[in-house]
């Protein structure tokens, strides 16, 4: 008599992702009339007698990456013996990606994230539902833009997906809303000018500066460079100072803006040559003419108000917005000695100087010789309201100080902490280069 041998099939080899189960294909036959799946692992079998049954992978299975599951026949009656066979189940890694948790940030601020991606991913990349930038959007821990649509819509959702891995896991992804809170929008004026010198009272050598605010969530808290926390405040320099101010609202976030406050030396104001006594002689932009104004006060005539105006000290003589002497609406040219007089007295030029200031000087600096500080001043009519770069320069031609796309008519400048002696400045417009020699002594 011959038995026949007893046959089984594990199936083939086969791999799930992690997370997944596994129905096995196995099957028994010749003289086998059972079987029973047994694993190298420590996971499950819904029936191990089934040859068609589910496995579930243990923890330990899947840290391992695989098992070997084997499926074994009964053994018949007689001589033959019981079938055995095997397969690998391998279990691939699944793809993980953590965006972070949510954030807030305030308008103007970029915003570092916190991602993280494992298991099978090898990669990962960040998208968002709104039109800001990422500096690098491949990386995990990626700084993120808001854009002006970012910040109108107050919020934009980041998404951080990994790639895809060589198997059946799929790519994973995680996303988190980052909320933009808007910012104040401070301004705190024009640059000041304060004189000194005056006799009290007229409060000319103070001036009064007031951080408007737009915009961000109130009530808000103010914070000046001089410790003050008052939406305005009086400051009193005697020398040029420039002041900021932060603005900071309910919701944590801050705006700032700085004011330059110029100081003129009472001694150094230009005398109108003709009585009465007490007046300063200015070139009155409005009307491109050269007019005594009242020294002291604060009336529409005023120096001061004047200056506030944009008035210039000195005469109309082709600087600033108005044209020759010849078609002011005086009548009639300023005389040379009378240039010379203004530019000799103001601002240290000797008389060659002072005639060519007169005519086609587009800068002044003034004072010149001066102690380290001084003003530069935009008078001539190219250059008065135009978007200028400045440069100053040492004698070794070191670059001490700079400052691009200037629209103000007077810049205040401080090299008192550079060491005396002789300084270039450069004044850039476009095409035309203006130069000057300050002394600082």
């Amino acid at each position: 008599t011959i038995d026949p041998a007893a046959t089984t099939n594990a199936g083939a080899d086969a791999t799930i992702c992690e997370g997944s189960t596994f129905t096995l294909s196995g099957s028994i036959g010749g003289s086998a009339t059972s079987s029973t799946w047994t694993t190298s692992g420590t996971g499950t079998f819904i029936l191990d007698t089934d040859p068609l049954t589910t496995y579930t992978p243990s923890p330990a299975d899947i840290l391992g990456g695989s098992v070997t599951l084997i499926l074994t026949t009964d053994d018949p009656i007689g001589p033959c013996v019981a079938a055995v066979d095997a397969m690998i189940l391998t279990i691939d890694p699944v793809a993980t990606a953590n965006a972070g948790v949510d954030a807030t940030v305030c308008q103007g601020f970029s915003h570092t994230l916190a991602g993280a991606f494992g298991g099978g991913a090898s990669s990962i990349v960040w998208t968002t539902s709104g039109s800001g930038s990422f500096d690098d959007n491949t990386n995990p821990i990626a700084t993120y833009t808001p854009s002006a649509a970012d910040i109108l819509a107050g919020f934009a959702t980041l998404t951080i997906t990994t790639d895809d891995p060589i198997g059946p896991c799929p790519a994973a992804l995680d996303a988190m809303v980052l909320t933009i809170d808007p910012s104040p929008t401070v301004d705190a004026g024009p640059d000041r000018t304060v004189i000194t010198g005056f006799p009290p009272g007229l409060n000319a050598d103070c001036v009064d500066l007031t951080a408007n605010v737009a915009g961000g969530f109130g009530p808000f808290s103010y914070l000046w460079s001089t410790g003050e926390t008052t939406p305005t405040i009086t400051v009193c320099p005697t020398v040029a100072t420039t002041f900021t101010v932060v603005v900071t609202g309910a919701n944590g976030c801050s705006g700032s803006d700085d004011v330059k406050v110029g100081v003129i030396d009472e001694v150094n104001l230009p005398p109108c040559t003709a009585p009465p006594a007490n007046k300063i002689e200015m070139c009155d932009i409005a009307t491109c003419t050269t007019i005594c104004v009242n020294k002291f006060g604060l009336c529409a005539n005023c120096l001061i108000t004047r200056l506030q105006n944009g008035d210039y000290l000195g005469p109309c003589t082709g600087s600033g917005p108005c044209p020759p002497p010849s078609t002011c609406k005086t009548g009639s040219p300023v005389p040379d000695d009378k240039a010379d007089q203004v530019y000799e007295e103001v601002l240290g030029l000797d008389e060659h100087d002072a005639r060519k200031y007169s005519s086609d000087k587009a800068t002044v600096v003034f004072p010149n010789p001066n102690a380290g500080t001084f003003t530069l001043i935009m008078i001539g009519a190219e250059t008065r309201f135009k978007p200028s770069s400045i440069y100053l320069y040492n004698g070794l031609g070191q670059l001490v100080y700079e400052e691009k796309n200037v629209n103000r008519y007077a810049i205040y400048l401080d090299i008192s902490e550079q060491p005396k002696g002789i300084y270039f400045l450069k004044v850039t417009q476009g095409d035309r280069v203006y130069t000057d020699k300050i002394i600082y002594q």
